[in-house]
């Protein structure tokens, strides 16, 4: 997969999460607002329950105190029909009173009715001696049907208050009634703060026309009758815009934010690809091709990218002017001279490609291996990031100026070999972002030539280059040991094991040879195991300037 389909991967990622958490967001908020509705519808049911105990309080007063009235109870004793009009009808008709009244004897026979139109309305119930009600002493409410209306009846018994707390029966019972119409049902749906409508379930009872306003949600409540039995069905519905407004403006603003989020990850994208992924993939094609031309429009940038460019361009034109001086120089010689250099130079050649190989060439691949670290990467790639390929670009740099003059490197030119293995640690720490321990025995590179330590370091080099771009590995050693005699070298590490046996490319070839060359001896195991090891053995006499070992 390549830069570009991570990309879109990695937007096409970030779009799903954004819309998975857009979509989240509003089920919850549609979620808090069917919570608030029933918890509203809960509170408006129990608003409408008190706003018709408290519609009817002022009949429940005026009917317990008629009730305990003592000349209510002599009128139970001895009725007169002169007593009942001059008392009681005054009570039909008022806001305090009643629609209708009616008064029942110790028998429960009606003595006396009167309504607001002071007419004689029937009794709402056609046997009160069935009801339990009508046997007790205590007060009570129920609804019923009276001529195709709904009415609310109150009643209590007529008791004698002399008594005081003993027990006694009722003298009768003063029954009070409440009309029920569209203006009682719009000041009880303003108390209940709900718009109500009334559906009558008696046969034969019409429905009230109080069609409320449209709304989304409402609640139900049954009116019961005398015998428990449901008289009609009140229904309250309540608006609630307010929230359904919250809502949709919380959406607004999600998929506001949403947008502005997806313009500017585009934004950056779009910046990405043109300021970081084209010139990392310019230069990496580069790098593969060994061709300046492609990173041309590069060279004139005043950026890290530029300055990696020209000094990229510049190894490139090196390397170009290196191989064009050799063909005009073997093209001036005459075919004699060229059969003696052939000769004598053949070693001269192998020991030019080797260093070049396993000097320039390395610091050129750890450049590349960074390059693609960063284009594998979906951030931008950092300053520090730039400065280091510049840095290992430089030193490839000097390494082909020290080839040109006297073909050794820089790392040994004014230092020795155990100072060039700990600056080759820190580069295998910093480029391959591994594990690496270097053990070096006491003593044990003591008393080496010069040549010697020159192709110890181009092995220890190769080493480390040769994991670093095939075995990408975790952890890796590099052990220096006085065994009997020999310089023993070991080096061990993990990664991407081989498939199938290793072929030995230019940098195995040149690590024989170096080996050969001191008189020592190499292995390396190629049975696809997980670790690569290689385990090399020099005797001392081919490594020292004199005869004696070290300790």
């Amino acid at each position: 997969m390549n830069l570009l389909s991570r990309l879109v991967l990695l937007i096409s990622l970030f779009f799903s999460v954004i819309g998975g958490g857009l979509w989240l967001t509003t089920r919850s908020a549609h979620s808090a607002v069917d919570t608030l509705a029933q918890e509203w519808q809960e509170d408006k049911s129990r608003y409408f329950e008190n706003a018709v105990r408290l519609q009817g309080a002022a009949t429940e007063a005026v009917l317990t105190s008629y009730a305990w009235w003592p000349q209510m109870l002599k009128y139970m004793e001895a009725p007169t029909e002169k007593w009942a009009v001059e008392n009681l009808d005054s009570l039909a008709g008022t806001v305090d009173g009643a629609d209708a009244l009616w008064v029942l004897g110790p028998g429960l026979e009606v003595m006396h009715s009167i309504d607001e139109k002071y007419g004689h309305p029937p009794f709402p119930v056609a046997d009160p001696g069935a009801l339990p009600q009508f046997r007790g002493t205590a007060p009570f409410r129920f609804f019923t049907v009276i001529r195709g209306q709904l009415w609310e009846i109150y009643g209590a018994a007529v008791l004698d208050t002399t008594a005081g707390a003993k027990p006694q029966a009722a003298r009768g019972f003063l029954v009070m009634g409440r009309r029920w119409n569209e203006t009682s049902l719009a000041r009880l749906g303003a108390l209940a703060g709900a718009r109500l409508s009334l559906q009558l379930v008696a046969p034969g009872g019409p429905r009230l026309s109080l069609e409320p306003d449209p709304g989304r949600h409402a609640y139900r409540r049954r009116l019961p009758g005398a015998d428990g039995r449901t008289v009609a069905l009140v229904t309250g519905q309540f608006d609630l815009t307010a929230a359904d407004d919250t809502a949709a403006t919380i959406e607004r603003q999600l998929l506001l934010a949403a947008l502005c989020l997806l313009a500017a990850l585009c934004a950056i994208t779009v910046f990405l690809s043109l300021h970081v992924l084209r010139p990392l993939g310019k230069i990496t094609r580069s790098l593969e091709t060994r061709n300046p031309i492609v990173i041309a429009d590069l060279l004139g940038e005043k950026t890290e990218f530029g300055e990696i460019a020209r000094l990229l361009a510049n190894q490139l034109r090196q390397g170009r002017m290196l191989q064009e001086e050799i063909r005009r120089h073997l093209a001036a010689s005459s075919p004699d001279d060229r059969r003696r250099e052939a000769e004598t130079n053949e070693a001269l050649r192998l020991r030019l490609a080797g260093n070049l190989h396993d000097g320039p060439m390395q610091a050129i691949y750890a450049a590349g291996l960074q390059v693609s670290s960063l284009l594998a990467s979906s951030r931008p790639a950092e300053p520090a990031q730039l400065e280091s390929i510049n840095t290992i670009l430089s030193q490839a740099n000097a390494d082909l100026r020290n080839l040109l003059l006297d073909l050794e490197p820089e790392e040994l030119r004014e230092q020795d070999l155990e100072t060039a293995l700990h600056r080759l640690e820190q580069h295998m720490l910093r480029i391959g972002r591994c594990v690496f321990n270097l053990d070096l025995a006491e003593g044990c590179l003591d008393g080496l030539s010069r040549e010697a330590q020159l192709h110890l370091y181009y092995i220890g080099r190769e080493l480390v280059s040769n994991s670093l771009r095939h075995a990408r590995p975790a952890h890796a050693s590099l052990r220096y040991r006085n065994v009997s005699g020999f310089l023993r070298v070991e080096w061990q590490n993990d990664g991407v094991p081989a498939r199938g046996p290793v072929r030995e490319g230019n940098g195995l070839r040149n690590i024989g040879h170096r080996v050969q060359e001191l008189g020592g001896q190499w292995q390396r195991n190629d049975d696809q195991a997980e670790r690569w090891t290689v385990t090399i053995e020099v005797p001392y006499t081919s490594l020292t300037t004199s005869a004696a070992v070290p300790p």
